[in-house]
């Protein structure tokens, strides 16, 4: 059990606690600290970050109670004792406190501990413990855990999947909503959600009543990792004819990566502008390439066309070109062609229909939902047999017909 399961269970604990006691008007107060971080190892200082994050969000999306975060409530007794917290809650009018750590472990382990302060009992109600070996483990095996702990703990089946936010563009000078909840600009925090549909809105600080950025509906599919593409527009962006850009599932695992290069080569006299693309699966579920986004107008060429030619190369394996579209629902659909690369350039040309849903699904291909291209290996990381994968190819002359 890791940071991610306890604050999983915890939160769900907190929930049946909370929702059976709410009052019909004001919703009971939640006062979170945050998890200190007292190891003394600051490589603990993002993890112990990440874990309030997502802890806050998570008790915002549930809606059954007020949460008020550190730079909201009041400064906290410096022990955080039962003791301490039962008149600081009193005075502040938090009907909980929610409060964790992590320490030094033996042998050069952590130790993570949760806790829940009920002021109704005077009592710290709720407490959850668990053991690590490094950082990586907030991020690797909790999600793997915390599908049954959380079964466990209700008595029936709650469900989530994994969700990975492709930034692209000055998203420092925005602020995201996330079912109309403020998330900042940081959308690396937001790994895991429940299933089912939501809206991610960005719009620029300074531009809060104009309209957005970004206004988009996603779905999220149980214990399935989901790209969410969120492009800034900017000028470049919209009239370049293609923007390559790689992406990788799971990036805060460390599980794979991705980048382009270009480069110019002379071709029979002419200069080609060649994209290469290089990357590595690293563990199971791990899954990399690159996603060619249109620009306005040449978006709108491709969703007229009847299919792509590509010029491409690479090293002796299968790749997968797919052609993503996006419904006013937020579902997304794939179709996919594999093809066999080698280290000479093969010219291709696709008709769409010759594209197959990855899903086993037959859907009709809809042209004007298309929202982009992507390129990436077929092979992916066995479970019981866990070997990285790497890949690399060049590709050039993507054009539609």
């Amino acid at each position: 059990m890791k940071l991610r399961t306890i604050l999983l269970s915890f939160l769900l604990a907190l929930a049946s606690t909370l929702i059976a006691e709410a009052p019909a008007v004001d919703l009971p107060h939640v006062a979170i600290t945050g998890f200190a971080n007292r190891t003394g190892d600051t490589v603990f200082d993002i993890p112990s970050g990440t874990a309030a994050d997502s802890l806050i969000l998570t008790l915002k999306l549930l809606g059954s109670y007020r949460v008020l975060v550190p730079g909201e409530i009041a400064a906290p007794p410096a022990e955080l004792t039962d003791a301490a917290l039962g008149p600081w809650c009193e005075t502040n009018g938090y009907d909980y406190c929610i409060y964790g750590a992590i320490t030094r472990g033996s042998s050069g382990t952590q130790k993570y501990q949760l806790k829940v302060f009920d002021r109704a009992r005077g009592k710290t109600t709720i407490t959850e413990n668990a053991k690590g070996e490094s950082a990586l483990d907030v991020f690797s095996i909790s999600d793997e855990l915390a599908g049954a702990v959380i079964d466990s703990v209700t008595g029936h089946h709650v469900a989530y999947g994994s969700v990975n936010f492709l930034v692209r563009g000055p998203i420092e000078s925005c602020d995201a909503f996330l079912d109309g909840i403020p998330v900042g600009g940081n959308l690396d925090t937001l790994a895991r959600l429940v299933t089912g549909t939501h809206r991610i809105i960005v719009r620029k600080k300074d531009a809060q009543d104009s309209a957005p950025l970004i206004d988009q509906k996603f779905e999220v599919t149980e214990e399935q990792a989901t790209r969410v593409d969120v492009i800034i527009p900017t000028p470049d962006l919209a009239t370049n004819d293609q923007n390559w850009i790689p992406y990788d599932l799971h990036k805060r695992l460390s599980a794979s990566w991705c980048a382009v290069t270009e480069k110019t080569a002379t071709v029979n006299g002419a200069d080609r502008l060649e994209h290469v693309v290089t990357g590595r699966l690293i563990v199971y579920e791990s899954y990399a390439g690159v996603l060619i986004k249109p620009g306005e107008k040449e978006l709108e060429r491709l969703r007229h066309a009847d299919g792509i030619t590509l010029r491409i190369r690479g090293d002796q394996q299968a790749y997968r070109i797919s052609i993503e579209t996006l419904d006013g629902s937020g579902v997304k659909t794939v179709y996919t062609k594999w093809v066999y690369l080698s280290k000479k350039d093969i010219e291709l040309k696709l008709p769409f229909t010759a594209f197959v849903q990855e899903n086993g699904r037959k859907k009709a291909f809809a042209n004007n939902l298309i929202t982009g291209i992507t390129i990436g290996p077929a092979a992916w990381i066995e479970q019981s047999h866990p070997i990285p994968v790497s890949f690399a190819f060049t590709a050039s002359d993507l054009n539609y017909f």
